[in-house]
């Protein structure tokens, strides 16, 4: 089950980063993934984010909230499995 998860985190990390870049559009801001962590239950993954400039992180961390159904189904089709965790940014 450990490698299964953590296989989990890599991906949604890989997927995720390409879809920021490629629909949040903030002039002059660079999104980073630093990690995602998965709880046990595989009910919860929470990404965390790095902004740079540090002025625009409120920005980007409402942007994400509102976007995060859109990330979501766009993870339920690219990855092979019964049920998601919960996207949550930190």
């Amino acid at each position: 089950m450990r490698y299964r998860k953590e296989r989990l985190e890599s991906l949604i990390a890989q997927l995720l980063s390409q879809e920021i870049v490629r629909t949040v559009e903030e002039a002059g801001t660079l999104i980073t993934i630093i990690k995602v962590v998965i709880d046990d239950e595989l009910e919860t993954a929470k990404v965390y984010i790095e902004v740079f400039p540090d002025s625009k992180r409120k920005e980007v961390k409402k942007l994400l909230k509102e976007k995060t159904p859109y990330f979501s189904q766009f993870l339920k089709k690219k990855i092979n499995i019964l049920r998601l965790p919960e996207i949550v940014f930190k």
